[in-house]
């Protein structure tokens, strides 16, 4: 199995994305307590400060120090205005009761009108993705996050980022599905720029989508996974997966 290092990037971590309330205190208590030591957050997920009063906990017990951890909060499209970034960025670390981010990410490549009298519905804003990119070196240069990156980006996105940043993302963050994995390896996202792979377990027994179809799709991130799986101690419980984050070198 490949080694790397990436800013002491954990590979195994837990996704705090539809988290209800009251329960992702208990699960990342439980998951630090097992060995977890990544924690991929949003302020979109709206649950930071359940999650960061588990991380104080564990911190205090003494099982965990804070340079034990790596935590990722990324930016949502209604704070996309470079002068919303810091303040966003702030209040993430206040509901998480931290100093600084190990990893901030800029959540989707478009903005959104960041008030609007139609609730429920989707107002984009002009907002270039390329200004607020600028916000978030400031925010990188301040030290309030130690790295910074994007996710959900194209390409097209992506090259047009390089072309106008004077900090480099360390990552694009973006998720596969376990079932297209033939289409994006035939893509050319299986090339030796993917750093590493994550997974999302459903909750019962049985994988999204037809067995068959997903038993042939399966590919090195995912075995990687159910091998970080038994390292946890956790080898005798089923995971089955249906997708998987995977961080690409931008």
């Amino acid at each position: 199995m490949p080694n790397f290092t990436l800013l002491l990037y954990v590979t195994t971590k837990l996704c705090c994305f539809q988290s209800k309330p009251g329960e992702v205190e208990e699960a990342v208590k439980h998951a630090i307590d097992v060995g977890y030591r990544q924690f991929d957050c949003a302020r979109f997920y709206e649950n930071e400060a359940e999650i960061g009063k588990a991380i104080r906990e564990k911190i205090q017990e003494g099982v965990v120090k804070r340079e034990d951890l790596f935590i990722t909060s990324k930016l949502w499209c209604t704070n996309m205005r470079p002068d919303l970034v810091e303040p966003t960025l702030k209040s993430s670390l206040a509901d998480l009761g931290l100093e600084y981010l190990d990893l901030y990410l800029i959540h989707w490549p478009c903005a959104f009108k960041e008030d609007t009298n139609n609730p429920g519905k989707v107002l984009f804003s002009d907002v270039d993705y390329v200004d607020t990119w600028k916000a978030m070196e400031d925010v990188h240069k301040k030290g309030l996050a130690k790295s910074v990156g994007i996710s959900n980006f194209n390409e097209r996105q992506v090259t047009r980022l390089l072309e106008n940043a004077k900090v480099v993302p360390v990552v694009n963050q973006v998720q596969i599905v376990v079932r297209y994995a033939v289409y994006y390896k035939k893509n050319g996202l299986s090339s030796k720029r993917v750093t590493s792979g994550d997974f999302k377990k459903t909750k019962n027994n049985r994988s999204k989508g037809r067995g068959a179809e997903i038993e042939g799709l399966v590919t090195q991130p995912i075995r990687f996974c159910f091998i970080r799986s038994k390292w946890m101690g956790i080898e005798n419980t089923e995971v089955n997966i249906y997708a998987y984050h995977i961080w690409i070198r931008v």
